[in-house]
């Protein structure tokens, strides 16, 4: 019974911990540079992205409302408000460049742009600026959007259940 018992509170314990990721990858983050509104006097909105690049070269971009307090700068998504989610992968194309290959996989409340449809892969060329970060660069530029390495996103977890779901197990479909 001792036995049951304790079986039944390790299978709790189990269920209720967070996701965990499923690769042994090393996952960069970086988050866009935007215009922050002030949502209180302790904390700033703005409409913005986040962008998860692993060693394996898998590519995530999550398009949210993110949210930063002041006072630590960390920034946190909210997707209750609507997101955009584009995967795919990346490649070094010099020292200077990175070719990404994505596509639309998920849309909700926030309009793409103009030019996406769901399930059509595009390349485009994503620059690298500033010191080097393992195969990165700090900065991440495309077009007129910039994107900054961060050490960590406030709600990272959340962002860890869109690459599980969208990345990995998208990675391991294909794989079949």
């Amino acid at each position: 019974m001792r036995v049951a018992l304790a079986l039944v509170c390790v299978l709790i314990a189990c269920s209720t911990a967070p996701a965990q990721r499923a690769s042994s990858d090393a996952v960069w983050m970086f988050v866009e540079s935007i215009a922050w509104q002030a949502e209180s006097p302790d904390a700033e909105t703005g409409v913005g992205s986040v962008v998860a690049l692993d060693s394996s070269h898998h590519f995530m971009k999550l398009m949210a409302k993110l949210r930063r307090a002041k006072a630590a700068s960390v920034v946190s998504i909210d997707t209750k408000d609507g997101h955009v989610v584009h995967v795919g992968t990346w490649a070094p194309a010099n020292a200077d460049v990175i070719a990404v290959t994505s596509r639309l996989v998920e849309f909700d409340r926030i309009i793409p742009a103009g030019d996406e449809s769901p399930g059509g892969p595009s390349t485009k060329t994503w620059t690298m600026l500033g010191p080097p970060m393992g195969p990165l660069r700090r900065t991440l530029r495309i077009g007129d959007a910039q994107f900054e390495y961060v050490e960590r996103v406030g709600n990272g977890d959340r962002v860890l259940e869109y690459w599980s779901f969208f990345v990995l197990k998208g990675a391991a479909a294909t794989a079949k």
